[in-house]
């Protein structure tokens, strides 16, 4: 279907699709090629170019190609210095290079710009990192204050908060807005952090039945590798915990 769409139509947000397919189904390689082929068919520096452009460094990031993945943030800076997503990718780039207090002041002067979740958590995550327990706490306490003003405008933040709650806050708060996201609607991110949400609960057998449905189309995603790992290291799958850790650092060496 999507090459048919490709044959029918070959524009950028038809080879844009076909990389998030692409991606789904484990073609890391592919999904890049098909993003660049978006980007080379956006003009430089509109919104699209941009935004195709901050996503084939996402998809070198993701696979630990941290070079490539700076240079397609550059790419876009020099046009968009304001850029929060290249900023932001910049600044994980930096992180995952070693250059930790270099990170924290990307990311701080970014979330005084834009708190968004994703930016606070990271930014927590490194002050954790650091030993900083006083500065990650302000951060993750931000993200609860941003994400009730998303539910207040009508914003569906069940999934990003059930996977905030399970690695920050409270398992069983977790798990309940992990089933909420997961009824509403049944993807593999939503079964991921489902099976995270019930394995910080404890309910191992549930939680690695839905680690199944999150890596069933065979998604080269480092996190679904790592939760599924732990998952099975907790129920004593030693074996299989040992192969879904081992893909999950082959996936990204620094995840």
């Amino acid at each position: 279907r999507a090459q048919t769409m490709v044959n029918m139509r070959p524009d950028a947000n038809s080879y844009s699709r076909v990389s998030y397919l692409r991606e789904l189904h484990g073609d890391r390689q592919g999904a890049i090629g098909a993003m660049q082929l978006a980007a080379q068919m956006s003009p430089v520096g509109s919104e699209s170019w941009v935004w195709f452009t901050t996503h084939v460094g996402h998809l070198f990031f993701e696979q630990g190609e941290t070079v490539l993945a700076r240079q397609q943030y550059e790419r876009v800076l020099v046009l968009r210095s304001n850029d929060p997503f290249a900023q932001a990718g910049l600044a994980r780039v930096t992180a995952a290079s070693g250059q930790r207090s270099d990170a924290i002041s990307r990311y701080m002067q970014l979330t005084e710009r834009l708190p968004l979740p994703e930016f606070l958590v990271s930014l927590g995550d490194l002050y954790t990192l650091n030993g900083d327990t006083v500065n990650a706490r302000r951060q993750y306490e931000m993200v609860r204050v941003v994400q009730k003003l998303n539910t207040a405008t009508g914003m569906d933040v069940d999934l990003e908060l059930a996977l905030f709650e399970a690695d920050h806050g409270d398992p069983q708060q977790a798990l309940v807005m992990a089933r909420s996201a997961y009824s509403r609607r049944p993807t593999i991110f939503a079964a991921d952090a489902l099976a995270w949400a019930l394995y910080k609960n404890d309910l191992l057998d549930e939680a690695a039945s839905y680690s199944r449905q999150a890596l069933r189309l065979g998604t080269r995603n480092a996190l679904f590798h790592y939760h599924a790992g732990m998952i099975a290291l907790a129920a004593g799958e030693h074996a299989s915990a040992r192969q879904h850790l081992q893909t999950a650092l082959s996936i990204n060496p620094h995840f």
